[in-house]
């Protein structure tokens, strides 16, 4: 807007005196186009923003966090919830990270985290999968 106004201020005697007064003139101009091409794009900058976090939004809506459910290692297999229970022979591969045991199974995965534990500790759980589990 200051560009805009600026230009004006400069624009005006120019087209007086065009002759005389040619790099106010010249300025003017200058300036009213800076201060149009600014607004023009400081508006399709904030439009694009807009989009940005509506998209954001829908994402962070998608990844809301699911209900919390229980593991149980059993000596029959690992039950999820309410599911039924998946035998050890089925698991393909386990991973143990700092914080977290990554379990996969018939194609799907389970992440558990350590923290998470109600009973025994991690030492506890890893000699269990290791007694139950066999390449």
């Amino acid at each position: 807007i200051l560009l805009i106004i600026m230009g004006a201020f400069l624009l005006i005697p120019g087209l007086m005196e065009p002759q005389e007064l040619a790099v106010p003139l010249f300025a003017g101009i200058l300036g009213l186009l800076l201060g149009v091409f600014t607004l023009w794009s400081s508006k399709a900058q904030k439009l694009q923003s807009e989009r940005f976090n509506q998209a954001a939004v829908k994402l962070l809506k998608g990844l809301e966090a699911p209900p919390p459910v229980r593991v149980q290692f059993t000596q029959g297999g690992m039950k999820i919830a309410d599911q039924q229970t998946v035998p050890y022979s089925d698991f393909n591969f386990i991973y143990e990270t700092k914080d977290l045991f990554l379990l996969t199974w018939n194609e799907q995965v389970t992440i558990l985290q350590k923290k998470d534990m109600v009973s025994g500790n991690k030492d506890q759980f890893i000699s269990f999968l290791q007694d139950h589990i066999r390449p």
